[in-house]
């Protein structure tokens, strides 16, 4: 039996970014980054979109969820902030 391969969804060619003030004769003196193709770059961002404008459409999106638009790590942060402040004043 024989397993189809994944696809490959983006490739990058990976680079090293000296770091100010290390030598440059160690790999550790570098930051590696990854260049991505602009074709994958917008491909990513009209899916984002679309699957995004479909989900918040359909109202399949909950209030609680983070990642789209509207929500972001630190109103999380600030949200759990409060419930914890909650707890304890209620004990």
């Amino acid at each position: 039996m024989t397993r189809p391969e994944p696809v490959k969804n983006e490739e990058a060619e990976v680079i090293g970014i000296h770091k100010p003030g290390k030598p440059r004769d160690l790999p550790a003196s570098y930051r590696p980054i990854s260049l991505l193709s602009g074709l994958g770059k917008l491909f990513e961002k009209n899916l984002k979109t679309r699957l995004s404008d479909h989900l918040l459409g359909k109202g399949l999106i909950i209030d609680e969820q983070f990642g789209f638009p509207a929500h972001s790590c630190p109103q999380q942060v600030l949200r759990l902030v409060e419930y914890v402040s909650e707890g304890f004043e209620t004990e």
